[in-house]
Parts: C-alpha cells; sequence; structure tokens
C-alpha cells in the first residue's frame, strides 16, 4: 500500500496504518479524540459525561472532546478552552472551567444558559436541568422542567453543600456533615 507507514497506528487493526488510521473522517468516535496529525500523541481522557445520544470526554489537558449525535450541536458547539469538569443532560453538556465559570452546549431550547454572574466548584446536569455548588456552598440551578414543577429550580435548598448530582427531574446534594 503506497499509503502505509508503519503499524504503530493501525488503530483499524488490519496491519497497514493509513492515514485514514489517523482520524474518524466517518465521525462514529469524534475527529477530535484520535490523532489526527498522526504524530502519535492522543491526549488521554480523564472523565466521560454521557448525555441521551452523545457522550463528552475531559482530556488531561482540560479540553473537551465529544462524539454521537450533534443534532442539537452538542458536538459541533463544544466551546474551546480548558476546563475543570464536565456534565451531559439529554441533548446539551455543561463545563466547568477553571476559573468557575460555567459554559453549557447543545440543545438551549430549554433555557440551559447557565448563570453568567456566579462560579462554581462543581455542576451537575439532569435531563433537562442543571445544578452547581457556588463558591459559598450554596445551590444554583437552572434549566427547564418539562412538568411545570420548578420548584427544585427556584427554591433550591439554604446551606451549605459539598457535593451534587442531578437526575431526571431532582438534583439530590450532601452537606459537609454528610447529610443529604
Amino acid at each position: 500500500n503506497p499509503n502505509a507507514t508503519t503499524t504503530d497506528n493501525d488503530q483499524d487493526c488490519d496491519g497497514i496504518t493509513t492515514e485514514e488510521d489517523c482520524d474518524d473522517n466517518d465521525n462514529e468516535i469524534g475527529s477530535n479524540l484520535f490523532d489526527s496529525d498522526c504524530d502519535g500523541i492522543i491526549e488521554p481522557i480523564r472523565k466521560l459525561a454521557s448525555g441521551t445520544t452523545h457522550v463528552c470526554g475531559l482530556r488531561e489537558d482540560g479540553t473537551i472532546v465529544c462524539w454521537g449525535s450533534d443534532q442539537y450541536g452538542q458536538i459541533s458547539n463544544i466551546p474551546s478552552g480548558r476546563f475543570a469538569s464536565i456534565t451531559s443532560g439529554f441533548n446539551f453538556s455543561c463545563g466547568l472551567r477553571l476559573d468557575g465559570s460555567v459554559r453549557c452546549w447543545g440543545n438551549f431550547d430549554q433555557d440551559l444558559n447557565p448563570p453568567i454572574s456566579q462560579k462554581f466548584v462543581d455542576i451537575s446536569a439532569g435531563t433537562y436541568h442543571s445544578c452547581g455548588i457556588k463558591i459559598n456552598g450554596n445551590i444554583e440551578c437552572w434549566g427547564y422542567n418539562p412538568t411545570s414543577r420548578i420548584e427544585y429550580v427556584q427554591n433550591s435548598p439554604s446551606g451549605q453543600f459539598s457535593s451534587i448530582s442531578s437526575g431526571w427531574l431532582h438534583t439530590c446534594a450532601i452537606r459537609p456533615n454528610q447529610d443529604i
């Protein structure tokens, strides 16, 4: 094969390495996940966040790569920059930047824009909403509730919290004394 190089980057295990082995032109996994310049270096992924039809990975260098469905911009609208963590909901994802700000992308028909003026230490995406622990330990939530029961978005519990996890139409958090 005139395009063959060595078997070091043979990602399809056919014994021959071509330019096709160094990228993902059919976008099955996402073009940024593979070694697109064939230099043999692929930045490791340290955290995954799964949405309904997409997955995002947080690389060791703090950048984000996503693959799967791009129906709502889950893949094509990934923000640039470095992030501390990521989380994914139904058709969207959010990233916690190193400065504590939050950036979300994907289906914004659900009012998923995070509070711009707030800084967070932890975030979690549910189906149609996201919540975060602000730097003062309080919780703030944003998003859409299809059942019109928006108590959890408008009336977050008071007090300090150390961990948070969002689900279908709910969010739970742990207080520093381990109470839930």
